[in-house]
């Protein structure tokens, strides 16, 4: 007698095209439902004729599983790892090797395997040369501003392993495999050594070893720039405020203020200090500060978003003329590149409502949330809480924020959103 063994299927469409039939085969019913999902071929993945020349750029293997991987990879990181491990096997070129790689080490560290991560972001670098050739050459001779295997391993050396000798080892490895500039480099060593300050500073306070704290950093500190310096400054002030050294920790957070004026979360905390110890206060000088740095910003300050940048500076000192103006300026230049404005406009309604200008911060709130219209966006927190605040401002009870709304999704004007919250306004 003989027999016979189970016949397997045959496999069509991208996925026998791809000679991908016997992987496909592998997966359980429901991987390969999400298989179907993430890769937006529905039924038709292993049905169908498909030339795979067809598609520009034709699809390799690795580019298809690149794809079906970046899909997952919010909705379902495991999945995405499964997809991401076996694109790394497959056949296809090294750029979309290094979008696998990029989307298995974002999946780790979502899943806080940052074991995991640094494996992968290792295995990355030993092919760091033919990975660079490409990557310069997609990118205009020019390798991108992010890269997860460089930037991710360093990240989980230095905050999660805490190991600062080699992450400095790294960063030589990277320059010498031309992957960081010596420009680069220099900042990222400047970050790695703040953290080690830091971290023995944080376990000299948890030691309550307060005095040998403060001076384990006078001399280290020299090699810093005056933005990591005021970083660990303002980091000291905190650590002696939780441990009631109010004067102590007051002292520290003007330090932090006078090495980088433009530092946020100590501001307030030494106002409220001064008053409480009897400090007499004066910050002219820290406020003439800030606007000589923001001044010289300026120069150098070309395109929407660092205007904006610097408008926002600008309103915590409330110089909020020269704020305004910058907005607009920034407005100007997010037009001329097809840009939402809604980036921009949250902020001015912010800004008018520090001024107390409620019935204008109310219009800006509304014309924000007409941008996001443009993409079917229903309105974030920040816009619904802003326009609450701004109707309870100006004491108005017969208008509701749905009325706002509506208004909103009937006219989609500028002018015409004014002009009828005006007369809202007055009729209320």
């Amino acid at each position: 007698m003989r027999f016979f063994g189970t016949r397997k299927p045959r496999i069509n469409g991208i996925i026998g095209a791809l000679e991908l039939g016997d992987w496909y085969l592998s997966l359980t019913p429901e991987q390969q439902e999400k298989l179907r999902k993430y890769s937006g071929q529905g039924n038709t993945l292993i049905r169908g004729t498909v030339s795979i020349s067809s598609f520009y750029p034709p699809y390799t293997q690795k580019r298809f599983l690149e794809e079906v991987a970046s899909n997952a990879l919010h909705e379902d990181p495991d999945f995405a790892i499964l997809v991401g491990k076996k694109g790394l096997t497959a056949n296809g070129k090294w750029i979309d090797q290094h979008f696998l790689y990029n989307t298995v080490i974002e999946a780790f560290v979502m899943k806080k395997d940052y074991k995991s991560a640094k494996e992968y972001c290792l295995d990355e670098l030993k092919h760091a040369s033919q990975i660079q050739a490409e990557l310069t050459a997609t990118f205009d001779g020019k390798l991108p501003p992010s890269l997860p295997f460089r930037d991710t391993l360093i990240d989980i050396v230095v905050n999660v392993e805490k190991n600062y000798t080699e992450a400095k080892s790294l960063v030589e490895t990277f320059v010498r495999e031309k992957l960081l500039s010596q420009e680069e480099s220099a900042k990222i060593l400047q970050e790695i050594k703040t953290a080690e300050i830091k971290d023995r500073i944080n376990k000299l306070f948890e030691e309550e070893n307060f005095d040998e704290g403060i001076l384990a950093i006078d001399d280290e500190i020299k090699e810093l720039d005056n933005i990591h310096i005021s970083d660990i400054y303002k980091m000291m002030g905190n650590l002696l405020l939780d441990k009631n050294k109010e004067k102590e920790a007051f002292e520290y957070f003007r330090k932090a203020q006078t090495a980088n004026p433009l530092i946020s979360g100590v501001e307030n905390k030494i106002k409220r200090l001064s008053k409480k110890l009897g400090i007499e206060l004066d910050q002219s000088e820290i406020i003439q500060k800030r606007i000589n740095i923001l001044q010289e910003k300026e120069k150098s300050a070309n395109n929407w978003w660092s205007k904006r940048n610097l408008a926002n500076e600008y309103v915590k000192i409330k110089q909020f003329d020269k704020a305004w103006s910058l907005y607009n300026e920034s407005l100007l230049l997010a037009a001329k590149e097809g840009i939402s404005g809604e980036g921009i406009y949250r902020y001015m309604a912010k800004m008018l409502e520090k001024e107390k200008k409620y019935k204008n911060a109310l219009f800006y709130y509304l014309i924000t949330y007409m941008e996001l219209l443009k993409y079917d966006i229903e309105p974030p927190k920040y816009i619904t809480q802003g326009i609450d605040r701004c109707l309870k401002k100006l004491d108005i009870k017969n208008i509701t924020r749905a009325d706002l709304y509506d208004l909103v999704k009937r006219t989609r004007n500028t002018l015409k959103i004014r002009d009828a919250l005006e007369t809202m306004l007055k009729n209320q």
